[in-house]
Order: C-alpha cells, then sequence, then structure tokens
C-alpha cells in the first residue's frame, strides 16, 4: 500500500488512538499540571476499543440502504427529543425528504456552501457575540441552524472539490472565514482533514503535501488554543505547545475517570442516547461538572461499560471501511468518505456521541443508493 493511499485508509483510526494516549502519558510525565498516572482499566478498555476497531474494518455485510436511513432517523428523534420536542420529528422529516431527492440536492453543491454559509452568519448575528473572542459564549451558539449550516457548507464544499478542485478550494476558504470567529477548532480541523483526504483519493496530494498540511493544521490548533486560553478568565502558566499537550493528558485521564467510574458493565444503560451532545453529561460524571471530552471510547463505556465501547468502536470500523470501498469504487462517493473519516479522526479527542453514529448511518444509506457512481 503506498504512504498516500495508508493514511487514508479506516486502519488509521486505531493507529491514531494508540498514538493519543501515549502522548497522554508522556504528558503525565512531563506536566506537573497532571500527574496522573493510567489505570489497567483504562488500557484494556482502549484496547478492546481500537481491536474491535480494526476487525469492524473486516467486516462485509449486504445491508438494504433503507434500513441504515431508518437507523440513523431513529436515533436523532431519540436524541433530540428531551431537549427539541417536536422539532426532533421536523428533523427526522429533513433527513428523508434529503435522502428521497439526494442527487438533486447534491447537484447543487455551489447552492449548499451559499446556504450554510448564509446560515452560519445568521446564526453568529443571533448570538449576538464573536465566540472567538468571547470563548464563554462558545457552548451557546452550537444551535440546531448552526450545525445544520456547517453540515451542508462542507458537504457542499467537499462535492465541489470532487468536481473542480479549484472551486472546492475557493468553497472551503469562504467556509473557513465564517467559521473561524466561532473558536471551534474541531470544525475547521475536519473541514481540512476531509479536503486532504479527498486530495489524496483523487490523486491530487502526495506525501509532501500531506506533510505540509500536517504541519499547517498543528499550526491551527496551537494559535487557536492560545487566543482561547488567553481570553479565558483564568491563567495559565503554560505556553501553547504546552497547552496542547495538557489538553492531551487531560482528555486522557477524564477517559481513565469514565472507565474506572464505568468499570466493566458501565453506569447509563442507554441514557446516553437520549442527548444530543453527551459531554456535559460525561463532565457530570467524571468531573462534577463541566463540558468534558474523553475520546470517542469514553461515552460509550460510561454508558454500557467494555461490551458497548466494543459494539460502538466495531461498527465504526465497518462503516468506514465500506464508505471507503464505496469511495474507491465511485468518485461520486469520495466526500462522504473524506467527511466521515474526518470527523473519526477528530473523535480520536472529542466525544460526538451520539452524533457521529447518526452521520455514520446516514453516509452510509446515501452512498448505498444505485444512483451514487453517476453524481
Amino acid at each position: 500500500m503506498r504512504t498516500e493511499e495508508a493514511v487514508v485508509h479506516p486502519l488509521v483510526l486505531p493507529v491514531l488512538f494508540l498514538g493519543f494516549f501515549l502522548v497522554g502519558a508522556v504528558a503525565d510525565v512531563l506536566l506537573a499540571d497532571l500527574g496522573h498516572g493510567r489505570s489497567g482499566m483504562a488500557w484494556i478498555v482502549a484496547g478492546t476499543g481500537m481491536a474491535a476497531c480494526a476487525i469492524g474494518t473486516r467486516v462485509r455485510a449486504r445491508v438494504h440502504a433503507a434500513w441504515y436511513l431508518a437507523g440513523a432517523c431513529a436515533l436523532t428523534g431519540i436524541s433530540m427529543w428531551r431537549a427539541y420536542g417536536v422539532v426532533a420529528l421536523a428533523c427526522m422529516g429533513v433527513l428523508v425528504v434529503l435522502y428521497r431527492y439526494w442527487p438533486s440536492v447534491t447537484s447543487r453543491a455551489p447552492l449548499l456552501v451559499a446556504a450554510g454559509v448564509a446560515v452560519m452568519a445568521a446564526n453568529l448575528v443571533f448570538v449576538g457575540t464573536v465566540p472567538l473572542l468571547d470563548p464563554t459564549a462558545r457552548y451557546g451558539s452550537q444551535t440546531v441552524p448552526f450545525a445544520f449550516g456547517y453540515g451542508i457548507a462542507f458537504l457542499g464544499s467537499s462535492l465541489l472539490l470532487v468536481r473542480n478542485i479549484r472551486l472546492g478550494l475557493v468553497s472551503a476558504a469562504i467556509v473557513f472565514a465564517v467559521l473561524m470567529p466561532y473558536g471551534f477548532r474541531s470544525y475547521l480541523l475536519i473541514l481540512g482533514i476531509a479536503l486532504g483526504i479527498e486530495a489524496v483519493m483523487l490523486g491530487k496530494a502526495g506525501a509532501r503535501a500531506i506533510a505540509a498540511a500536517c504541519a499547517a493544521g498543528t499550526l491551527v490548533i496551537l494559535g487557536m488554543g492560545y487566543a482561547t486560553t488567553v481570553l479565558l478568565p483564568q491563567t495559565w502558566h503554560l505556553n501553547a505547545a504546552e497547552l496542547v499537550l495538557y489538553r492531551v493528558g487531560f482528555t486522557t485521564h477524564m477517559f481513565d475517570n469514565a472507565c474506572t467510574v464505568a468499570g466493566w458493565g458501565g453506569l447509563l444503560h442507554g441514557e446516553l442516547w437520549l442527548y444530543v451532545a453527551t459531554s456535559p453529561l460525561v463532565g457530570g460524571i467524571v468531573a462534577g461538572s463541566g463540558n468534558i471530552t474523553s475520546t470517542l471510547m469514553g461515552p460509550l463505556v460510561l454508558d454500557g461499560g467494555v461490551l458497548e465501547v466494543a459494539v460502538g468502536m466495531a461498527f465504526v470500523g465497518y462503516a468506514l471501511a465500506s464508505l471507503h470501498r464505496s469511495a474507491r469504487s465511485a468518485r461520486g462517493a469520495i466526500p462522504y468518505y473524506a467527511l466521515t473519516m474526518a470527523v473519526a479522526v477528530i473523535s480520536v479527542e472529542i466525544s460526538p456521541v451520539p452524533l457521529v453514529f447518526i452521520m455514520l448511518l446516514y453516509a452510509l444509506a446515501v452512498s448505498g443508493s444505485n444512483e451514487i457512481g453517476e453524481q
């Protein structure tokens, strides 16, 4: 397997998880602010999840696209009902309508970008401040319109890149500029990683370009992370690079706490899936309060223990591998794999449960349609 192909393969995900946990262990040693060890339970859960993900990439199954669509809609309704009530039903309806007219929707990629940018800009006006300069407003800016806006903008830019790389890059730059004031590094990195995966799969980027993109992404993380901490109402004695290392160590420590508290069988037993955003729920358990990330596996182990981690990560591996095969056989499916793989890569640090599973199910549904190869 060539280097360019290897860096976009689904098996990269468990490798990244392993690297993340190892860096977290190093951070414990180097930074006195952390000083936490790693329990045996944490390594067992992490090892189980990474192994299950790798095994999942080897599984092949014939599942009708309608079942994936039903799963995505059901999970959307279940997770959104508590917070949004009947709006959850409307969101389920939107997913069905979009699926029904998917070829027509995706053929209008420029309109998707324009609509997404407009919605994000309007949401920023509604928030009434710039979250990048006022970090305390960031959580409240993550509204349903914001999620819809960046979702369709990312999709539009990814579709454009496949059809015309210059237009794709221009649209991505516009989306990047509108998203930057929100101060969310994760979303910016998702967009960048997705476009990078597309470029590799289209044969437009080699190993040097990949290295340059990684370096640029690192600078974005350092720069925005430092700006955020400077603007927060607290004092830090760590520099930008140390703050990144601290963040990795803190996240893996929170994952360790989740494993220790959850034990083998978990605590929530299904309650996790009744929330759109689970970081506050996890934060209340592992840290007393706060919007806490604990990697993709953290919420899963708190909900159903080691078994749920194994099943969940196996599905992630299976879904990514299925989408990867579709992308290799049909050029029109590349954006779906690129976006889902980008979210999975970022999930090595953040905890987008259940959103990542809704996204994977929906991507499997649209990429499984017979029309995908014609796009």
